[in-house]
């Protein structure tokens, strides 16, 4: 059986194209959507719609060139005082990690209309990171994936902010990905993990994963009962 691509997660847009699902994503997630420690109140909106206009609604590419100090610096700009210290590292990181999170959101809900149970993970080409690597072509079930992240997108800001900053320090740690490597079983991601909201992409702060759409006879022909728990 071929299999079904829907472009997902990274899309390599044009500016002045609007991602239509990152929008609607947006709107849902706004309200408790956690960006950085010390970007709270008028400040974390600012920023919100910094990235709303530049990033989701022009459709600027995260990857590849990536943003140029100019983006960096108009962020600084827009948000004011808050960041206006914050190297150039950090300024990309609140970037990248917001934007592929409001993209991933979105598709991953317009794969559960579109009644998908399965998503691939594709890591992003050049130097990944072990988890990356660890998960790179791997399946998980979209209707986990869904709840996990309409799960956190209800959480407070800054209990959203303390769970995200937790599963990304868990999963970098040499002894997580090994018991992930281990517990993948035919490339399927075991349920249990995916529901605590790890191996969800972004996994990492510059993460350039991305997630497709399959059909479920290209997955479900390895799932055994281990890849459900």
């Amino acid at each position: 059986m071929s299999e079904i691509v829907v472009r997902v997660s990274q899309p390599r847009l044009q500016d002045e194209v609007v991602d239509t699902r990152a929008h609607r994503a947006l709107v849902t997630l706004r309200p408790n959507f956690y960006l950085n420690g010390r970007l709270t109140g008028d400040a974390r909106e600012r920023a919100i719609d910094f990235l709303e206009r530049e990033y989701i609604d022009k459709g600027r590419a995260l990857f590849g060139r990536g943003p140029s100090p100019e983006m960096l610096n108009d962020l600084r700009k827009a948000v004011g005082g808050t960041i206006a210290n914050f190297s150039d590292e950090e300024v990309l990181r609140i970037i990248c990690f917001a934007t592929q999170r409001v993209r991933t959101f979105g598709n991953v809900m317009q794969l559960r209309q579109g009644r998908y149970k399965w998503a691939k993970i594709v890591s992003h080409r050049g130097p990944a990171r072990p988890i990356c690597n660890a998960l790179n072509e791997t399946f998980f079930r979209v209707r986990v994936a869904a709840e996990v992240l309409e799960e956190i997108a209800a959480l407070p800001v800054a209990d959203q902010g303390y769970f995200i900053r937790q599963i990304i320090e868990i999963g970098q740690t040499e002894d997580f990905v090994q018991s992930l490597r281990l517990s993948i079983d035919n490339r399927i991601v075991p349920e249990s993990f995916t529901e605590k909201g790890f191996c969800i992409p972004p996994l990492h702060e510059l993460c350039g994963c991305r997630i497709e759409g399959v059909d479920k006879e290209e997955v479900e022909g390895r799932v055994s009962a281990n890849s459900l728990f």
